[in-house]
């Protein structure tokens, strides 16, 4: 195993692709900072600009991650060369998990970085929202990390990638406005149950101009990350079921 992780790691870390996505992200939050200072604090898009970005990079790695073998066709060498299925789909996840914890970290410092330039961080960045947070996400990009396991197309594999991670969350979003019978609370707990957002349970404080001026947890709330979590284990588990019983061409 250690053997595999080292190969895998050390692939992820010589691809241009990883250090090309790092330099997207940190292009969006020095373009946040830019405009802030241009507009003299009015237009503050930095932390937004980050968390958008923020997932569809890391999408596009893990399918990179995952996909490399299906690409090139070399799934059958790499199960024929010693390394059994339980290796090679414990070893990517554990692969998929440090480049996402990686990007997921890099997001946070940023966040606190431009916060402490703003001098709004004892203000702004409440950090047990922010760890709750960091676990919906992690646990969201092990689903990610099955889709795309278990999707051989890499053009499908993101697509749905990008489905659940990103577009799930707007959509039950609009199911809560307006469809009748389905409130914006029974949405954002769908939702949250889903690890595609964290509005059930990662509350805001808006001033009276709507601008958010805090978090915090709600505690009655925050069964529905755990209800994510089991359901994110359960996935991996029945992800690994699948996976064995794949055949390779």
């Amino acid at each position: 195993m250690g053997r595999f992780l080292k190969a895998e790691l050390n692939i992820v870390y010589r691809k241009p692709k990883l250090y090309v996505l790092l330099s997207i992200l940190t292009a969006a939050f020095i373009l946040g900072i830019v405009v802030n200072f241009l507009t003299h604090g009015k237009v503050d898009i930095t932390i937004i600009l980050i968390e958008f970005f923020h997932p569809f990079l890391v999408i596009i790695l893990v399918s990179d991650v995952t996909h490399k073998e299906y690409k090139f066709n070399t799934m059958k060498n790499l199960i024929g060369s010693g390394f059994t299925r339980s290796q090679i789909y414990t070893g990517k996840l554990i692969v998929t998990m440090i480049v996402a914890f990686m990007f997921i970290l890099i997001e946070k410092a940023m966040q606190i970085i431009y916060l402490l330039i703003k001098h709004d961080f004892a203000k702004k960045f409440f950090w047990k929202a922010e760890l709750v947070d960091m676990v919906r996400q992690f646990c969201m990009f092990g689903i990610i990390f099955i889709i795309c396991m278990l999707i051989t197309s890499d053009a499908l594999s993101l697509l749905a990638s990008f489905g659940y991670g990103i577009l799930l969350s707007m959509f039950l979003g609009m199911v809560g406005i307006f469809v009748p019978g389905i409130s914006d609370k029974v949405a954002e707990r769908i939702s949250a149950a889903c690890l595609v957002s964290s509005s059930a349970y990662v509350k805001s404080t808006l001033s009276k101009d709507g601008l958010v001026i805090g978090k915090y947890i709600d505690k009655g709330e925050l069964i529905w990350c755990g209800v994510g979590i089991i359901v994110a284990l359960l996935a991996l588990q029945g992800g690994y079921m699948l996976f064995k019983r794949k055949e390779f061409k």
